[in-house]
């Protein structure tokens, strides 16, 4: 660990799994959350193939503080409703995400 980790106060740490993408759930966070919540005390957010019942698991297991989604908000600009409701996701087109322009950005429909 940084020695003087102490010194620095960070307002939360934020993990991403890089290699989570779609919808896939990596095994990576199956070694690094457990050691970054042991050795980090402070607001934990992690992201990276999660879905509403992983996320709804690591939070009741008190081993990240929030979790963040990116591909599953494009693609679903009402996934908090969609969660709530209990509505199937909408897929993203990984050809056209993150491209520039609306297409595949910004124009996926509410359910």
């Amino acid at each position: 660990m940084y020695p003087n980790a102490s010194l620095i106060k960070l307002a939360y740490l934020h993990l991403i799994d890089p290699f989570a993408g779609h919808g896939m759930y990596s095994a990576a966070h199956n070694n690094l959350l457990p050691i970054a919540r042991e050795h980090y005390t402070g607001v934990l957010i992690v992201n990276g193939g999660y879905d509403q019942e992983k996320a709804e698991a690591v939070l009741a297991a008190g081993t990240a503080d929030a979790v963040s989604f990116g591909v599953p908000y494009v693609a679903n600009p009402d996934l908090v409703e969609r969660f709530r409701k209990g509505t199937p996701l909408a897929m993203p087109n990984f050809d056209l995400l993150y491209m520039g322009g609306e297409k595949g950005y910004i124009d996926y429909p509410a359910a």
